[in-house]
């Protein structure tokens, strides 16, 4: 399962840590100011909000080329790209400066950093070891447009990229353009854009109406590739290695840079 989903909304489980430790800082604060007699709510939030801008920034910097290329697509955090590394340093950092000037909220302060931190730590781990691993390749076919069938297992043994669609999916129709740059321009990777639940008319007119060339364009009536891998929402990504493993996936708009960090996790140096 690659998401938690709540009605129609999908939230990507590894958002679920940050979230927990979101509540278990905010948490701790409350608890620790009580006693200390200095709610730490404030530093707390600035410190977070710190976190979350070095970490982005972070990401941004390793992939500074693809972004200049698009650099509205700075702004889209949506994408998913961030340096956790950087996020914990910048926090810890400033974590640091605020306890030492503010002697009334500094056991709160450190109290809730630390348990936040602790929590992220621990619920990342907790998905990664509890979570069953994510089913291969399977052994199913799609359509080409002109109606043939081919075998998935024709894509055994590379690195590939499935990228599952629909034409009604705002996000789909606007991450397009970078799958169609990244097919372009990389023959190191095959990307798949496997349509989910449409019929060829129907996708047929969509591309007519996109100015971007696109290759391995394959139907998948049924949607039976959304529940093989338990993906609650479109578009979702899958990055898949050489041995049909699923070493990486994204759920929502792509990037081009979060479309280079999943390649970069499946192509052999």
């Amino acid at each position: 399962m690659m998401s938690l989903n709540l009605g129609p909304l999908a939230l990507p489980l590894d958002r679920l840590p940050l979230l927990a430790a979101l509540v278990v800082a905010l948490l701790l604060s409350w608890l620790i100011g009580r006693r200390q007699g200095g709610n730490a709510d404030g530093p707390l939030l600035l410190t977070g909000l710190t976190g979350l801008l070095a970490g982005r920034l972070g990401f941004v910097l390793q992939y500074r080329d693809d972004y200049l290329a698009a650099p509205m697509s700075i702004i889209n955090v949506t994408d998913g790209g961030f340096a956790p590394l950087a996020a914990i340093a910048a926090m810890l950092a400033l974590g640091a400066l605020l306890a030492w000037r503010r002697p009334l909220q500094r056991w709160a302060l450190t109290g809730a950093l630390a348990g936040g931190l602790a929590t992220w730590g621990v619920g990342i781990a907790a998905i990664h070891t509890l979570s069953p691993e994510p089913p291969t390749l399977p052994d199913a076919h799609v359509q080409t447009l002109a109606g043939d069938v081919r075998p998935l297992g024709d894509w055994r043994g590379e690195p590939v990229v499935i990228n599952l669609w629909a034409s009604w999916c705002p996000p789909c129709r606007r991450e397009m353009p970078v799958l169609s740059d990244v097919q372009q321009e990389r023959d190191d990777v095959t990307i798949l854009l496997v349509n989910q639940g449409e019929d060829p008319a129907t996708i047929q007119a969509f591309l007519n109406e996109l100015d971007a060339p696109l290759e391995h364009i394959l139907l998948d009536p049924r949607s039976g590739l959304s529940g093989h891998y338990g993906s609650g929402a479109l578009p979702t990504t899958l990055f898949i290695d050489a041995e049909g493993r699923v070493v990486d996936s994204h759920l929502g708009e792509l990037s081009r840079a979060r479309l280079s960090r999943g390649i970069e996790a499946i192509v052999a140096d």
